[in-house]
């Protein structure tokens, strides 16, 4: 079974990795779509408009980020640029590995 899981860094990270690689360890491919904002501390020195694309303990990442715009004073504006780049990430992920039969999405906006 093919799966997909949108991920929130920080203190969930740990237990999406462990999950996925419980999902693995049955038998099902995973990966991972990581569309997480950056602070404005990187603006300049990131290209926001590549996709990494990289494994974490056999485990498939694929991260496109985007400018984080002031989450919790304009949120419709960060949750549009968050919807743009995940929809960019899932139809790469459609490409690449067809549709998931199951997609899982932990915490899918950053709060």
């Amino acid at each position: 079974m093919r799966s997909l899981h949108i991920k929130k860094p920080l203190n969930i990270l740990e237990f999406v990795h462990e999950q996925c690689k419980a999902l693995q360890e049955v038998g099902h491919e995973i990966v991972v779509l990581d569309a997480t904002p950056f602070r404005y501390t990187n603006w300049f020195t990131y290209d926001f408009n590549k996709v990494q694309k990289y494994l974490i303990e056999g485990i498939k990442v694929h991260a496109l980020h985007y400018r984080g715009l002031m989450t919790t004073r304009l949120p419709r504006l960060a949750v549009t640029c968050y919807i743009k780049k995940l929809r960019v990430l899932y139809n790469i992920a459609v490409l690449e590995y067809g549709r998931p039969d199951l997609l899982h999405a932990h915490f899918s906006f950053p709060s």
